[in-house]
């Protein structure tokens, strides 16, 4: 448009178009069609149709999740994750691919590995260090984050409900100074976490998990 009026009937278009921006330009990475993988996309004629949709049936025609939502990351590597409907497989698929386009995307598989392994993970890290600090560090880790509920958890799956529900647990057990040093740990368990891609943001640092958390 390069700074020309944008006529009515163009303004009518970007109302309706979720892929053209304010200036009547595409949105890159916005456009999705997830693929339905019950159905073929080009029948060839003759071919019978399914009751329950009036499509013409693929050979997984009602076995696992219908819909699939596609998208290339980073690296042009094409992407895939199944959906019940389709409405959830096209926000995934928009949302994977704004990611990409922005430079915010985060692999949704990378977040499986289990909290417990990416804690020991961490505990390496520090050998290095003054031995009775990371003997310390250590015991905190083992006792309460590996053999915890949260530490069974994926890395992807923690929130700050479940983070709650881990200070619950653990104050039954800890003086609020040991529980506060103990939660610097997860934190930082959760910092790599960040770090290494993981997940977009640390669950510790949500306003209602430092609410709770033990103050100094």
């Amino acid at each position: 448009m390069n700074g020309q009026t944008i006529s009515p009937s163009t303004m009518t278009l970007i109302e309706k178009s979720p892929q053209i921006d304010s200036k009547g330009r595409w949105k890159l990475g916005v456009e999705s069609m997830p693929y339905d993988r019950w159905h073929k996309s080009r029948p060839k004629d003759g071919e019978s149709t399914c009751k329950e949709h009036g499509k013409v049936p693929t050979r997984d025609h009602g076995t696992g999740k219908r819909w699939q939502a596609r998208w290339r990351n980073r690296e042009d590597v094409q992407q895939t994750e199944l959906f019940r409907t389709e409405v959830e497989a096209r926000r995934h698929e928009t949302k994977m691919r704004s990611g990409v386009d922005d430079g915010s995307y985060i692999n949704p598989r990378a977040g499986e590995v289990r909290v417990s392994e990416l804690a020991l993970t961490w505990l390496k890290g520090h050998e290095h260090k003054n031995p009775r600090t990371y003997r310390r560090h250590k015991e905190r880790i083992l006792l309460h984050v590996v053999t915890t509920a949260v530490g069974k958890m994926r890395v992807k799956d923690v929130n700050a409900s479940s983070l709650l529900d881990w200070l619950h647990d653990r104050r039954r057990l800890l003086e609020s100074s040991t529980l506060r040093l103990v939660f610097d740990n997860l934190r930082a368990v959760f910092d790599l976490a960040v770090d290494d891609s993981l997940i977009p943001k640390n669950p510790c640092l949500a306003k209602s998990v430092q609410d709770a958390k033990p103050k100094r």
